[in-house]
Order: structure tokens, then sequence, then C-alpha cells
């Protein structure tokens, strides 16, 4: 994917002043302060960590991504789909104490698996809803590094779309705004999730509005009335367009 020059000094930006931003931040959070959590060592840790991120010279992009990752890779979750292979999965049947048979998947530990990992459920999930592995063989083709990182993006459920968590300067592909789809979200939650992963914290400027609308259109058409609120709130951004 190519971004703007002006999307990547934009990123630059705010990667720029990151170090000074979480010092100031953490520091009013009384991260630093001797009878803070842990006793100060919190903040340190956090600006260690965010020293070495700003070192790196990321754009914008390159930043969301790098940012997803180790978020998920912190919480010790995995990247791609897990699969039915044997070699995945953990028999905890004693462990458990329950009668039936159970396996715990040893790539994410919150996954846990009544046939030996052709199917499974998150423990934290609180419906515990079933999902289905993935098949080893198929797993195992070479993907391309777009592949993977779109197999990564659906992986593990969260609070909201992982393209609501990352700024991508551009119009959201069908499977991304699929992804949006299948959360339970306001039209207002979707608009602004849309514009913060379209425009960031950068300034709105008219070609930024008019790729928040013709996402709204596309996730309308998608869909034909089921969005058409969100896309009433996004249309609204150029109400007041000066004519040409």
């Amino acid at each position: 994917m190519k971004l703007s020059v002006a999307s990547y000094i934009r990123g630059m930006g705010v990667i720029a002043g990151l170090v000074d931003h979480a010092k100031k931040e953490l520091q009013l959070a009384g991260l630093f302060d001797k009878d803070s959590d842990y006793g100060g060592m919190i903040g340190k840790a956090v600006m260690e960590l965010c020293k070495c991120f700003a070192d790196q010279g990321h754009s914008g992009f390159s930043a969301g991504m790098v940012l997803d990752l180790f978020r998920r890779l912190g919480k010790f979750e995995q990247l791609t789909p897990v699969t039915d292979n044997s070699k995945e999965w953990n028999d905890v049947s004693e462990m458990s104490g329950d009668k039936n048979k159970l396996w715990q998947s040893k790539r994410n530990p919150s996954f846990f698996s009544e046939n030996g990992g052709k199917s499974y459920y998150d423990v934290n999930d609180k419906k515990r809803k079933k999902n289905r592995s993935k098949n080893n063989k198929k797993a195992s083709e070479k993907l391309t590094p777009d592949e993977i990182y779109e197999e990564l993006c659906y992986t593990i459920p969260s609070d909201k779309p992982s393209i609501f968590s990352r700024t991508i300067y551009r119009l959201p592909t069908k499977e991304e705004l699929m992804e949006v789809v299948s959360y339970d979200l306001s039209p207002d939650e979707i608009y602004k999730g849309l514009c913060y992963t379209i425009v960031g914290r950068g300034i709105m400027r008219q070609e930024e509005k008019d790729t928040i609308v013709e996402s709204s259109r596309l996730l309308n058409s998608m869909f034909p009335g089921k969005y058409k609120d969100v896309l009433k709130k996004a249309e609204a951004i150029n109400l007041f367009r000066p004519h040409r």
C-alpha cells in the first residue's frame, strides 16, 4: 500500500512527539511517584517502551501495525487462526477435574476445546461461542505478508473492530467493513470509528471528508438501508462545502 507524502509526514510528527507526550501524561497520572504502583517502576517501564517505539522511526501506518502486533503478543494472543493440528493443543483433562476430555491451546491459553482442537471456545467470552478451527493442511499453505496481516486482524474478538484501532488514511476494503458489521455498534460509534481510522488525529481535509462519505456509502450499499443513519452523519460533513 502506498502512503501519500502528507500522510507519512503527519504520521512521523505524531511518533516524534510520543516521548514528550508519554512523559507528561505519566507524570500527571503520578506513575513516576514513589507511592504509585510498584514504586514508580510502571512509569519507567512505559517510558522505555515509548522511547524504543519512537526510535524505530515509523510512519503513521507502520506504527499502527506494530502497536497492534505488540498488543496481541504482549497478551499472549496468536497472530493467525488456531488450527486443528494436535501439536497446537495440550490435553488438560486431568487438571480440569472434569469427566469429559478437555484440551487447551498452546498458542492462546484462553482457548479450550472439547474435541481435540477441531472447534474451540474462549473462556473470556461470556457466551462461550464455539469457533471452528482452521484446517491444518490449508493453514500450512504459504501466505503473503498482506494475507497474514489480514488473517491476524480478524483472529481475536475485542471491544471494537481492529480497523478502528489504527489509522489507515484510505478507503476501507469490503473485508474491513465486514468486520465492522460483525459488531453491534450504533451509527454514531461507526461514524466516529471511520473518522478515526481515516483521519486519525490529523486535520480533516476535503480528501479525508470524501473518503469518510465514500466509506459510509459502501457500507450502506453492502446492506441497503441498514446503515443509512451512518451515511447521513457522514454526508453532513459536506453540508457547508464551498462551491467551486
